[in-house]
């Protein structure tokens, strides 16, 4: 249901065998925003995001996906801009996703999701159109361990999420000490909810995203 949905959306055609990965990034293609969870949300949780975790806190972001074409980066790829505050906020999150799909006689389901930091964000601040990654290639990105990539972890519903617990993604942080990565997302068609973090050996948080549960974000416009 959810991917006939989706070739309807996405101007597609009936009867063509879609990768499970192109549907999700033709779900996350838009414009979303975290408006209602804010506005419901606690006041003591209105507070500035702040490095480790010292205290729980929930912002308001502005979040744009686009559905991007990359040649030379292999699988359906997605390039998210978010905006603190609202779509003239300061940029607050540049990221690259890739969906990667297996491809079956009869299917192609989804086998994971890669995601990368990009070396020079303010290059690509701002793109939104689907030939305006074409030039991007590997040397661009940042990316993490093969062990990092997020799987489908529940189909559910309409719901897909995809996670990555921080026992198998670890990495070396900046400070150089040793940092477990989790991640989960949450995709529908009309909503996602995203949570990251990354805690050190001492059991320490170096960064939680955001500051109190998951963010979930609403469709504002495609």
């Amino acid at each position: 249901m959810i991917a006939a949905l989706v070739l309807a959306f996405s101007g597609g055609h009936a009867g063509e065998i879609e990768r499970e990965g192109q549907v999700m990034a033709s779900l996350l293609a838009g414009v979303w925003s975290n408006a209602a969870q804010y506005e419901a949300a606690d006041e003591s949780l209105k507070r500035p995001p702040a490095a480790g975790h010292p205290y729980d806190w929930l912002d308001l972001q502005h979040a744009r996906f686009v559905s991007i074409d990359t040649p030379h980066i292999p699988g359906d790829a997605v390039y998210l801009e978010w905006r603190e505050g609202g779509p003239d906020g300061p940029v607050s999150r540049q990221r690259l996703w890739v969906f990667h799909s297996e491809i079956l006689p009869d299917e192609s389901p989804l086998t994971g999701m890669d995601f990368y930091t990009f070396r020079d964000p303010a290059a690509f601040e701002g793109r939104t159109g689907w030939e305006d990654f074409t030039d991007l290639t590997p040397d661009d990105l940042i990316g993490y361990p093969q062990a990092c990539q997020l799987r489908p972890v529940s189909r559910e519903g309409g719901e897909t999420v995809l996670a990555v617990d921080e026992a198998d993604c670890v990495i070396t942080a900046q400070s150089g000490r040793t940092m477990g990565i989790s991640a989960r997302v949450s995709i529908s068609f009309g909503r996602i909810a995203y949570s990251e973090s990354g805690r050190l050996e001492d059991g320490e948080y170096a960064f939680k995203v955001p500051g109190a549960g998951a963010y979930h974000f609403e469709r504002v416009w495609n």
